[in-house]
Protein backbone atom coordinates (compact mmCIF):
# COMPACT_ATOMS: atom_id res chain seq x y z
CA UNK A 1 0.00 0.00 0.00
CA UNK A 2 1.50 2.86 -1.45
CA UNK A 3 -1.42 5.05 -0.43
CA UNK A 4 -1.85 7.21 3.41
CA UNK A 5 -4.80 5.06 4.26
CA UNK A 6 -5.31 1.60 4.96
CA UNK A 7 -6.99 -0.06 1.57
CA UNK A 8 -8.35 -3.53 1.08
CA UNK A 9 -9.14 -5.38 -2.21
CA UNK A 10 -9.10 -7.67 -4.85
CA UNK A 11 -6.05 -8.41 -7.21
CA UNK A 12 -7.40 -10.50 -10.56
CA UNK A 13 -4.90 -12.39 -13.19
CA UNK A 14 -5.73 -11.91 -16.88
CA UNK A 15 -3.81 -15.25 -18.77
CA UNK A 16 -3.38 -16.11 -22.28
CA UNK A 17 -4.60 -19.21 -24.53
CA UNK A 18 -2.82 -22.49 -23.20
CA UNK A 19 -2.71 -21.37 -19.37
CA UNK A 20 -5.02 -22.01 -16.48
CA UNK A 21 -5.35 -20.26 -12.94
CA UNK A 22 -6.45 -21.95 -9.78
CA UNK A 23 -8.76 -18.58 -9.39
CA UNK A 24 -8.98 -16.00 -11.92
CA UNK A 25 -9.36 -13.24 -8.94
CA UNK A 26 -8.54 -12.69 -4.81
CA UNK A 27 -8.84 -10.65 -2.24
CA UNK A 28 -5.85 -9.28 -0.21
CA UNK A 29 -6.27 -7.97 3.14
CA UNK A 30 -6.63 -4.74 4.58
CA UNK A 31 -3.03 -3.54 4.53
CA UNK A 32 -1.34 -0.51 6.57
CA UNK A 33 0.18 2.86 4.59
CA UNK A 34 3.44 1.13 3.29
CA UNK A 35 2.21 -2.42 4.24
CA UNK A 36 2.31 -5.08 1.79
CA UNK A 37 0.88 -9.09 1.32
CA UNK A 38 1.29 -11.54 -1.08
CA UNK A 39 -1.42 -13.01 -3.33
CA UNK A 40 -0.52 -16.09 -5.15
CA UNK A 41 -1.90 -17.62 -8.01
CA UNK A 42 -1.41 -21.26 -9.48
CA UNK A 43 -1.12 -21.65 -12.90
CA UNK A 44 -0.55 -24.28 -15.02
CA UNK A 45 0.06 -24.57 -18.81
CA UNK A 46 -3.05 -26.25 -20.79
CA UNK A 47 -1.78 -26.81 -24.20
CA UNK A 48 0.64 -29.28 -24.16
CA UNK A 49 1.89 -28.71 -28.39
CA UNK A 50 3.12 -24.93 -27.08
CA UNK A 51 6.59 -24.53 -28.12
CA UNK A 52 9.13 -24.16 -24.96
CA UNK A 53 12.18 -21.86 -24.29
CA UNK A 54 13.06 -19.92 -26.96
CA UNK A 55 10.92 -21.11 -29.45
CA UNK A 56 8.10 -20.13 -27.50
CA UNK A 57 9.19 -16.65 -26.39
CA UNK A 58 7.32 -14.96 -23.61
CA UNK A 59 3.61 -15.63 -23.25
CA UNK A 60 2.32 -12.03 -21.74
CA UNK A 61 -0.59 -11.82 -19.17
CA UNK A 62 -2.65 -8.89 -17.20
CA UNK A 63 -2.49 -7.92 -13.35
CA UNK A 64 -5.01 -5.78 -11.87
CA UNK A 65 -6.03 -4.47 -8.86
CA UNK A 66 -8.84 -2.70 -7.86
CA UNK A 67 -9.78 -2.32 -11.48
CA UNK A 68 -6.82 -0.75 -12.31
CA UNK A 69 -4.01 -2.61 -14.44
CA UNK A 70 -1.37 -2.24 -12.14
CA UNK A 71 1.37 -4.68 -14.51
CA UNK A 72 2.18 -6.72 -17.77
CA UNK A 73 4.32 -9.81 -17.23
CA UNK A 74 4.88 -12.77 -18.73
CA UNK A 75 5.06 -16.45 -18.47
CA UNK A 76 8.55 -18.02 -20.10
CA UNK A 77 7.81 -22.33 -20.43
CA UNK A 78 10.89 -24.45 -19.95
CA UNK A 79 10.75 -27.91 -21.46
CA UNK A 80 9.98 -31.11 -18.71
CA UNK A 81 11.35 -34.50 -18.85
CA UNK A 82 11.23 -37.63 -16.42
CA UNK A 83 14.12 -39.52 -15.22
CA UNK A 84 13.59 -43.10 -14.99
CA UNK A 85 15.30 -45.03 -12.21
CA UNK A 86 18.19 -47.69 -13.77
CA UNK A 87 18.09 -51.51 -12.23
CA UNK A 88 21.47 -51.30 -12.44
CA UNK A 89 24.57 -48.40 -12.12
CA UNK A 90 25.12 -47.96 -16.05
CA UNK A 91 28.94 -48.90 -16.90
CA UNK A 92 31.01 -44.97 -16.84
CA UNK A 93 32.54 -45.95 -20.21
CA UNK A 94 31.35 -43.04 -23.07
CA UNK A 95 28.65 -44.94 -24.08
CA UNK A 96 24.93 -44.09 -23.97
CA UNK A 97 23.86 -47.92 -24.81
CA UNK A 98 21.40 -49.06 -21.93
CA UNK A 99 19.69 -45.88 -20.72
CA UNK A 100 16.21 -46.58 -19.84
CA UNK A 101 13.83 -44.48 -21.24
CA UNK A 102 13.67 -41.89 -24.21
CA UNK A 103 16.34 -39.66 -24.93
CA UNK A 104 15.97 -35.83 -24.82
CA UNK A 105 16.80 -33.51 -27.87
CA UNK A 106 19.37 -31.12 -26.88
CA UNK A 107 19.94 -29.64 -30.40
CA UNK A 108 17.60 -26.41 -29.89
CA UNK A 109 20.08 -22.77 -30.98
CA UNK A 110 20.94 -21.37 -27.81
CA UNK A 111 23.62 -18.49 -28.66
CA UNK A 112 26.10 -18.11 -31.80
CA UNK A 113 25.80 -19.16 -35.17
CA UNK A 114 23.13 -21.86 -36.00
CA UNK A 115 24.85 -25.38 -37.11
CA UNK A 116 24.47 -25.94 -40.98
CA UNK A 117 23.57 -29.14 -40.28
CA UNK A 118 22.85 -32.10 -37.64
CA UNK A 119 26.26 -33.13 -38.80
CA UNK A 120 27.68 -29.97 -37.59
CA UNK A 121 26.32 -29.97 -34.38
CA UNK A 122 23.28 -31.60 -32.31
CA UNK A 123 22.90 -33.49 -29.52
CA UNK A 124 20.87 -36.29 -27.25
CA UNK A 125 20.99 -36.82 -24.05
CA UNK A 126 19.97 -39.97 -21.90
CA UNK A 127 19.48 -39.84 -18.28
CA UNK A 128 19.40 -42.21 -15.36
CA UNK A 129 19.42 -42.74 -11.23
CA UNK A 130 20.57 -45.68 -9.03
CA UNK A 131 20.72 -45.53 -5.48
CA UNK A 132 21.99 -41.93 -4.92
CA UNK A 133 23.64 -41.18 -8.16
CA UNK A 134 22.47 -39.56 -11.27
CA UNK A 135 23.95 -40.75 -14.73
CA UNK A 136 24.21 -38.54 -17.61
CA UNK A 137 25.22 -39.70 -21.20
CA UNK A 138 25.17 -37.18 -24.62
CA UNK A 139 25.79 -37.65 -28.04
CA UNK A 140 26.99 -34.90 -30.28
CA UNK A 141 27.52 -35.00 -33.57
CA UNK A 142 30.02 -32.87 -34.52
CA UNK A 143 32.19 -32.91 -38.00
CA UNK A 144 35.17 -30.84 -36.39
CA UNK A 145 36.39 -30.83 -33.18
CA UNK A 146 37.68 -27.47 -31.57
CA UNK A 147 41.51 -26.99 -29.68
CA UNK A 148 42.27 -29.95 -28.07
CA UNK A 149 43.39 -27.86 -24.55
CA UNK A 150 46.00 -29.30 -22.42
CA UNK A 151 44.42 -30.84 -19.38
CA UNK A 152 46.17 -28.34 -16.99
CA UNK A 153 43.56 -25.65 -18.69
CA UNK A 154 40.64 -27.57 -18.38
CA UNK A 155 38.17 -24.63 -17.24
CA UNK A 156 36.49 -21.71 -19.35
CA UNK A 157 35.13 -24.41 -21.47
CA UNK A 158 33.48 -22.40 -24.23
CA UNK A 159 37.00 -22.19 -25.59
CA UNK A 160 36.15 -25.33 -27.33
CA UNK A 161 33.88 -28.67 -27.27
CA UNK A 162 31.99 -29.25 -24.45
CA UNK A 163 29.03 -30.37 -22.80
CA UNK A 164 27.72 -28.66 -19.38
CA UNK A 165 25.35 -30.38 -17.43
CA UNK A 166 23.08 -27.93 -14.86
CA UNK A 167 20.90 -29.07 -11.75
CA UNK A 168 19.27 -26.77 -9.17
CA UNK A 169 18.32 -29.80 -6.67
CA UNK A 170 14.88 -28.12 -5.61
CA UNK A 171 14.18 -25.88 -8.94
CA UNK A 172 13.90 -22.98 -7.19
CA UNK A 173 17.42 -20.99 -7.26
CA UNK A 174 17.74 -17.36 -8.04
CA UNK A 175 21.06 -17.71 -9.53
CA UNK A 176 23.67 -20.34 -9.73
CA UNK A 177 25.36 -19.86 -6.49
CA UNK A 178 23.16 -22.57 -5.02
CA UNK A 179 23.21 -25.19 -7.98
CA UNK A 180 25.71 -27.66 -9.40
CA UNK A 181 26.98 -26.91 -13.05
CA UNK A 182 30.03 -29.00 -14.40
CA UNK A 183 31.33 -28.98 -17.69
CA UNK A 184 33.00 -32.45 -19.55
CA UNK A 185 35.66 -31.49 -22.49
CA UNK A 186 35.50 -35.06 -24.60
CA UNK A 187 39.06 -35.09 -25.48
CA UNK A 188 42.28 -32.73 -24.14
CA UNK A 189 45.90 -32.37 -25.59
CA UNK A 190 46.91 -35.50 -23.70
CA UNK A 191 43.91 -37.30 -24.88
CA UNK A 192 41.31 -38.64 -21.92
CA UNK A 193 38.58 -36.11 -21.02
CA UNK A 194 38.53 -33.97 -18.22
CA UNK A 195 36.09 -31.92 -16.26
CA UNK A 196 35.12 -29.03 -14.42
CA UNK A 197 32.66 -26.87 -11.77
CA UNK A 198 31.94 -23.84 -13.44
CA UNK A 199 30.18 -20.17 -11.99
CA UNK A 200 27.99 -22.81 -9.31
CA UNK A 201 28.10 -23.19 -5.50
CA UNK A 202 31.44 -24.83 -5.40
CA UNK A 203 33.67 -23.93 -8.50
CA UNK A 204 36.78 -25.38 -9.51
CA UNK A 205 37.99 -28.95 -10.50
CA UNK A 206 35.02 -31.47 -10.67
CA UNK A 207 35.73 -33.72 -7.24
CA UNK A 208 33.98 -36.77 -6.89
CA UNK A 209 32.40 -36.68 -10.26
CA UNK A 210 32.88 -39.66 -12.56
CA UNK A 211 33.04 -39.00 -16.19
CA UNK A 212 34.11 -40.90 -19.15
CA UNK A 213 34.32 -40.20 -23.59
CA UNK A 214 34.32 -41.67 -26.86
CA UNK A 215 35.60 -39.90 -30.09
CA UNK A 216 34.60 -41.15 -33.16
CA UNK A 217 34.74 -39.44 -36.47
CA UNK A 218 32.06 -37.26 -36.91
CA UNK A 219 30.39 -37.69 -33.64
CA UNK A 220 31.55 -37.98 -30.13
CA UNK A 221 29.68 -39.53 -26.56
CA UNK A 222 30.54 -38.07 -22.95
CA UNK A 223 29.43 -39.72 -19.80
CA UNK A 224 28.82 -38.55 -16.16
CA UNK A 225 27.80 -40.03 -13.31
CA UNK A 226 27.11 -37.65 -9.90
CA UNK A 227 26.81 -38.54 -6.99
CA UNK A 228 23.65 -36.85 -5.78
CA UNK A 229 25.24 -35.43 -2.69
CA UNK A 230 27.50 -32.95 -4.33
CA UNK A 231 24.34 -30.93 -5.53
CA UNK A 232 23.78 -28.23 -2.48
CA UNK A 233 21.08 -29.69 -0.85
CA UNK A 234 19.21 -32.50 -1.00
CA UNK A 235 16.83 -33.08 -4.46
CA UNK A 236 13.12 -32.74 -4.89
CA UNK A 237 12.31 -35.91 -7.29
CA UNK A 238 9.25 -33.96 -8.02
CA UNK A 239 10.99 -30.27 -8.92
CA UNK A 240 14.85 -31.05 -9.98
CA UNK A 241 16.18 -28.12 -12.34
CA UNK A 242 18.02 -29.60 -15.43
CA UNK A 243 19.56 -27.93 -18.38
CA UNK A 244 21.66 -29.80 -21.04
CA UNK A 245 24.30 -27.28 -22.55
CA UNK A 246 26.52 -28.25 -25.69
CA UNK A 247 29.23 -25.97 -26.94
CA UNK A 248 30.37 -26.77 -30.49
CA UNK A 249 34.14 -25.18 -31.85
CA UNK A 250 35.23 -25.87 -35.04
CA UNK A 251 38.30 -23.92 -35.03
CA UNK A 252 42.00 -23.91 -33.30
CA UNK A 253 42.03 -20.48 -31.86
CA UNK A 254 39.98 -21.24 -28.55
CA UNK A 255 36.62 -19.81 -29.52
CA UNK A 256 33.35 -20.74 -29.56
CA UNK A 257 31.25 -20.67 -32.75
CA UNK A 258 27.49 -22.63 -31.20
CA UNK A 259 26.27 -23.45 -28.32
CA UNK A 260 22.89 -25.51 -28.21
CA UNK A 261 21.10 -27.03 -25.53
CA UNK A 262 17.84 -27.98 -23.87
CA UNK A 263 16.11 -25.41 -22.62
CA UNK A 264 17.96 -22.32 -24.31
CA UNK A 265 17.52 -18.50 -23.50
CA UNK A 266 19.82 -15.28 -23.72
CA UNK A 267 21.24 -15.73 -20.40
CA UNK A 268 19.72 -18.71 -19.59
CA UNK A 269 23.41 -20.35 -18.23
CA UNK A 270 23.15 -18.24 -15.06
CA UNK A 271 19.07 -18.55 -14.88
CA UNK A 272 18.09 -21.46 -12.57
CA UNK A 273 14.56 -20.36 -13.02
CA UNK A 274 14.30 -20.80 -16.74
CA UNK A 275 16.20 -24.50 -16.76
CA UNK A 276 13.85 -27.39 -17.65
CA UNK A 277 12.38 -29.15 -14.73
CA UNK A 278 12.65 -32.87 -13.99
CA UNK A 279 11.28 -35.38 -11.95
CA UNK A 280 13.17 -38.58 -10.30
CA UNK A 281 10.43 -41.43 -10.37
CA UNK A 282 10.67 -43.09 -7.08
CA UNK A 283 13.80 -42.03 -6.01
CA UNK A 284 13.76 -40.72 -1.98
CA UNK A 285 16.98 -39.04 -1.11
CA UNK A 286 18.09 -38.19 2.51
CA UNK A 287 16.82 -34.83 3.50
CA UNK A 288 19.95 -32.06 3.72
CA UNK A 289 19.26 -28.32 4.06
CA UNK A 290 20.43 -26.11 1.46
CA UNK A 291 23.89 -24.38 2.05
CA UNK A 292 24.30 -20.72 1.83
CA UNK A 293 25.12 -19.40 -1.45
CA UNK A 294 28.39 -19.24 -2.25
CA UNK A 295 30.20 -17.15 -5.04
CA UNK A 296 33.98 -17.32 -4.94
CA UNK A 297 35.36 -14.04 -5.25
CA UNK A 298 39.16 -15.92 -5.66
CA UNK A 299 38.46 -14.86 -9.25
CA UNK A 300 36.55 -11.54 -9.46
CA UNK A 301 39.98 -9.31 -9.13
CA UNK A 302 40.25 -6.73 -11.56
CA UNK A 303 43.69 -6.56 -10.48
CA UNK A 304 44.51 -10.25 -12.09
CA UNK A 305 43.14 -9.49 -15.09
CA UNK A 306 45.25 -7.48 -17.80
CA UNK A 307 42.59 -6.56 -19.92
CA UNK A 308 40.29 -5.08 -17.21
CA UNK A 309 43.62 -2.89 -16.09
CA UNK A 310 44.17 -2.02 -19.80
CA UNK A 311 40.52 -0.35 -19.76
CA UNK A 312 40.95 1.41 -16.53
CA UNK A 313 43.75 2.85 -18.40
CA UNK A 314 41.35 4.01 -21.34
CA UNK A 315 38.98 5.20 -19.08
CA UNK A 316 40.88 7.07 -16.70
CA UNK A 317 39.32 5.27 -13.87
CA UNK A 318 40.10 2.77 -11.16
CA UNK A 319 39.96 -1.00 -11.86
CA UNK A 320 36.39 -1.98 -11.34
CA UNK A 321 35.41 1.77 -10.60
CA UNK A 322 36.65 0.98 -6.77
CA UNK A 323 38.20 4.08 -4.96
CA UNK A 324 41.37 5.05 -5.87
CA UNK A 325 44.53 4.31 -3.98
CA UNK A 326 45.51 6.17 -1.25
CA UNK A 327 49.22 6.21 -1.74
CA UNK A 328 49.74 6.59 -5.43
CA UNK A 329 51.76 4.07 -7.33
CA UNK A 330 52.65 3.71 -11.34
CA UNK A 331 54.78 1.89 -13.97
CA UNK A 332 57.37 4.36 -15.38
CA UNK A 333 59.59 2.58 -17.57
CA UNK A 334 59.72 -1.35 -18.89
CA UNK A 335 63.03 -2.52 -21.00
CA UNK A 336 63.89 -5.91 -22.84
CA UNK A 337 66.05 -7.85 -20.72
CA UNK A 338 66.83 -11.13 -22.42
CA UNK A 339 64.33 -13.72 -21.17
CA UNK A 340 62.18 -10.78 -19.19
CA UNK A 341 61.58 -7.28 -19.19
CA UNK A 342 62.65 -4.91 -16.06
CA UNK A 343 60.33 -2.63 -14.67
CA UNK A 344 60.36 0.47 -13.05
CA UNK A 345 57.39 1.32 -10.84
CA UNK A 346 57.11 4.21 -8.41
CA UNK A 347 54.74 4.26 -5.11
CA UNK A 348 54.08 6.67 -2.61
CA UNK A 349 53.62 4.11 -0.02
CA UNK A 350 53.22 0.13 0.27
CA UNK A 351 51.50 -2.26 -1.43
CA UNK A 352 51.34 -4.60 -4.26
CA UNK A 353 52.23 -4.23 -8.16
CA UNK A 354 50.29 -6.67 -10.56
CA UNK A 355 52.34 -6.49 -13.74
CA UNK A 356 51.40 -8.08 -17.39
CA UNK A 357 53.85 -7.69 -20.50
CA UNK A 358 51.03 -7.49 -23.18
CA UNK A 359 51.93 -7.48 -27.18
CA UNK A 360 50.17 -7.99 -29.97
CA UNK A 361 49.52 -11.76 -29.22
CA UNK A 362 48.46 -11.42 -25.60
CA UNK A 363 50.37 -11.51 -22.44
CA UNK A 364 53.45 -12.70 -22.44
CA UNK A 365 54.38 -12.60 -18.95
CA UNK A 366 53.28 -11.73 -15.37
CA UNK A 367 54.11 -11.29 -11.76
CA UNK A 368 52.93 -9.98 -8.57
CA UNK A 369 55.48 -7.53 -6.54
CA UNK A 370 55.05 -6.69 -3.13
CA UNK A 371 56.65 -3.17 -2.41
CA UNK A 372 57.55 -2.17 1.54
CA UNK A 373 58.02 1.31 0.94
CA UNK A 374 57.57 4.13 -0.79
CA UNK A 375 60.03 5.38 -3.37
CA UNK A 376 61.21 3.45 -7.03
CA UNK A 377 61.00 -0.32 -7.09
CA UNK A 378 62.36 -2.35 -10.17
CA UNK A 379 60.83 -5.67 -11.12
CA UNK A 380 61.78 -8.57 -13.20
CA UNK A 381 59.14 -10.37 -15.08
CA UNK A 382 59.76 -13.12 -16.47
CA UNK A 383 58.83 -14.32 -20.63
CA UNK A 384 56.92 -17.16 -21.52
CA UNK A 385 57.98 -16.23 -24.30
CA UNK A 386 59.63 -14.26 -27.53
CA UNK A 387 57.84 -10.90 -27.49
CA UNK A 388 55.56 -9.87 -30.33
CA UNK A 389 54.65 -6.37 -31.87
CA UNK A 390 54.03 -3.07 -30.00
CA UNK A 391 55.15 -4.67 -26.17
CA UNK A 392 53.95 -2.96 -23.15
CA UNK A 393 53.46 -3.32 -19.45
CA UNK A 394 50.24 -2.76 -17.83
CA UNK A 395 50.21 -2.45 -14.10
CA UNK A 396 47.59 -3.02 -10.94
CA UNK A 397 48.38 -1.24 -8.23
CA UNK A 398 46.89 -2.17 -4.47
CA UNK A 399 47.75 0.36 -2.02
CA UNK A 400 48.19 -1.39 1.74
CA UNK A 401 46.14 1.86 2.97
CA UNK A 402 43.39 0.97 0.30
CA UNK A 403 42.34 1.77 -3.09
CA UNK A 404 44.13 0.79 -6.44
CA UNK A 405 45.48 2.26 -9.75
CA UNK A 406 46.30 0.97 -13.04
CA UNK A 407 48.80 2.47 -15.16
CA UNK A 408 50.71 1.30 -18.95
CA UNK A 409 54.18 2.30 -20.31
CA UNK A 410 55.33 0.32 -23.82
CA UNK A 411 58.68 -1.56 -23.24
CA UNK A 412 61.90 -0.14 -24.63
Amino acid sequence: NVGDAPRSGTVRVDLPAGFAADRAEAAYPELAPGASATVPFTVTNTDASMKTSNEGGDHAYTVTVDGVVTGRPALELVPAATIPRADAAPDVDGDDAGYPGPAIDVSRLWEGTACSSAADCSATARLAWHEDTLYVAVRVKDDVLGTRLAAADCKRHWRTDAVEIALDPRGASENTSTTFKAAVLPVTAEGPPCALRDADNRQGPATGMRIAAKVSPGEYTVEAAIPLELLPGSVDPEHLGLNILVYDSDTQDKTGQTRIGWSTWGGVQGDPYRWGVASLVGYRGTERPAPEPVIPDTALSSLDSPQSLEQAVRVNLPPAGGPAAADAGQVVAAARAGNAVTVTFRTAGPGKAHLFVRDARGTAGSTVATVQRRGTTTVKVPLTRALDADPAVVAGWESSRGGVSASQVRVR
